[in-house]
C-alpha cells in the first residue's frame, strides 16, 4: 500500500476526545465477548432452546473474527472514521434487536448482526491510534489498550452478573447503546485522520477465504467432542477445510494485488514470533475469561455477581501490569525481557489453573471455608 496520504484532513483531530471515542468502540467489542456468557443461564431460562444456547456466544465470534481482517483494507479505501462509525452503529442496532429479541433464534441473529459490527471495534480503534500518536508514545497507548481489553475482558463477567441480578439479561444489551451513542458522538467531531493513500481495492478473494478457514477453525474448536465427536465426518471435513482455506488464502495472498495480509508483514523475525504469541494468549485469555465463572457457578454453587467477583485478581493485575509495562517500554524501548517474564507467568498460572478441581478450597480468611467471594458465606 502507498503510503502517501490521498486526502488531508479539514481539521486537526481533537486526540484526547478521539481517544476516547476509540476506546469506547474497543470497550464494547470485547465485553459484549465476555459479558454475555455468564448470563447464559438466565437466558436459557427465559428463551428456552437450550440446545443452542451456546450460539448466543458462538455467533459473535465467528462474525467478528470473520469480518475482522477485512475492515483494514476497508477503511484504506473509504476511511477510518466512516467505517469505524457504520461499525458503530451497526453494533448498537445489534445490541438494540438483543435486547429485544423473543426467541433464541432471533437472539442468535442479532448477536450475528451486533459481531458484524464487533469486526471493525478492536481493529480500527488499534489502526487509528497509532495514526493518532507519534512512534514514541506508541507503546504508553498499546499499555493503555492492553488496560481496556483487560477491563473488558476480565469485568465482563462480573458486569454481565450484577446486572443480570440487578435488572434482567436484557439490560447486558441495552447498557451499549447509550455508550455506542458516546463512541459516534466523539468519533464524529474528534476523529480527523487523513485518507491512506494508493487504489484501496479490496481483496474480496482473501477476505472470503481467510473468513472461511476461520469459521472453520471455530466450528472445529466449538462442536469437536461435544457436539461431534472428534473423529467424526463433520469434524474432519471442517479440519480439511481449515487446511485447504488457509493453504489457498497462504497461495492467493503472494499473488494477489493489492493482497489482505501482505507477505512483507511477516518477513521480519519479531512479527513471525510475537503474531503467534499475541493469538496463542488471545486464546488462553479468553477462554479462560468465559469458562472460569461457568465453571465457579456449577462447581462452588456461587451466584452470577460472585462468579464475576472470583476474577477480580485477574482484573487488576492485568490492568496494573499492562499499563506499567507499557510504561516501562516505552521508556527503556526494551520489549523482550517483558515479553519473556510475562511468557513465563502465563504458562505457570494456567498450569497451576489446570490442577482446579471442584474439590479443590478457594483460599479464604476463615480455615476450612471454600470460597472468600463477598456474599457467599465466607
Amino acid at each position: 500500500m502507498s503510503t502517501t496520504l490521498a486526502q488531508a484532513p479539514s481539521k486537526p483531530a481533537n486526540v484526547p476526545l478521539a481517544t476516547a471515542g476509540l476506546l469506547i468502540g474497543m470497550l464494547l467489542s470485547v465485553l459484549d465477548q465476555t459479558v454475555v456468557a455468564i448470563a447464559l443461564p438466565d437466558i436459557a431460562a427465559d428463551l428456552g432452546g437450550m440446545g443452542s444456547i451456546g450460539w448466543i456466544v458462538t455467533s459473535y465470534l465467528l462474525a467478528s473474527t470473520a469480518t475482522g481482517a477485512l475492515y483494514g483494507r476497508i477503511s484504506d479505501r473509504f476511511g477510518r472514521r466512516p467505517v469505524f462509525l457504520v461499525a458503530v452503529a451497526g453494533f448498537v442496532a445489534g445490541s438494540a434487536l438483543c435486547g429485544l429479541a423473543q426467541t433464541t433464534s432471533q437472539l442468535i441473529a442479532a448477536r450475528t448482526l451486533q459481531g458484524i459490527g464487533a469486526g471493525a471495534l478492536f481493529v480500527l480503534p488499534t489502526i487509528a491510534l497509532s495514526e493518532l500518536y507519534p512512534q514514541h508514545l506508541r507503546s504508553r497507548v498499546q499499555g493503555l489498550t492492553g488496560g481496556v481489553f483487560a477491563l473488558a475482558s476480565l469485568g465482563g463477567p462480573l458486569a454481565g452478573g450484577a446486572i443480570t441480578d440487578a435488572w434482567g439479561w436484557r439490560w447486558i444489551f441495552y447498557v451499549n447503546l447509550p455508550l455506542g451513542l458516546l463512541a459516534l458522538a466523539l468519533a464524529t467531531f474528534a476523529l480527523r485522520l487523513p485518507r491512506p493513500g494508493g487504489d484501496g481495492k479490496v481483496d474480496l478473494p482473501g477476505a472470503v477465504l481467510i473468513a472461511g478457514a476461520t469459521v472453520s477453525l471455530l466450528l472445529v474448536a466449538e462442536w469437536g467432542g461435544r457436539a461431534y465427536a472428534w473423529n467424526s465426518g463433520v469434524i474432519l471435513a471442517l479440519a480439511g477445510a481449515l487446511v485447504v482455506l488457509a493453504g489457498l488464502f497462504g497461495w492467493w495472498e503472494r499473488r494477489a494485488g493489492n493482497p489482505l495480509l501482505p507477505p512483507r508483514l511477516f518477513a521480519g523475525r519479531t512479527l513471525r514470533v510475537v503474531l503467534p504469541a499475541a493469538a496463542l494468549l488471545g486464546a488462553l485469555l479468553g477462554g479462560s475469561i468465559v469458562y472460569l465463572p461457568t465453571f465457579l457457578q456449577g462447581a462452588y454453587g456461587m451466584g452470577a455477581t460472585q462468579a464475576g467477583l472470583a476474577l477480580n485478581p485477574y482484573v487488576l493485575t492485568f490492568m496494573a501490569v499492562s499499563s506499567l509495562a507499557g510504561a516501562r517500554i516505552g521508556a527503556s524501548g526494551r520489549f523482550r525481557p517483558y515479553l519473556i517474564a510475562g511468557a513465563v507467568i502465563v504458562v505457570a498460572g494456567f498450569a497451576l489453573l489446570a490442577w482446579i478441581t471442584p474439590e479443590t478450597p478457594i483460599s479464604c480468611s476463615r480455615p476450612g471455608s471454600r470460597c472468600w467471594v463477598p456474599g457467599s458465606g465466607c
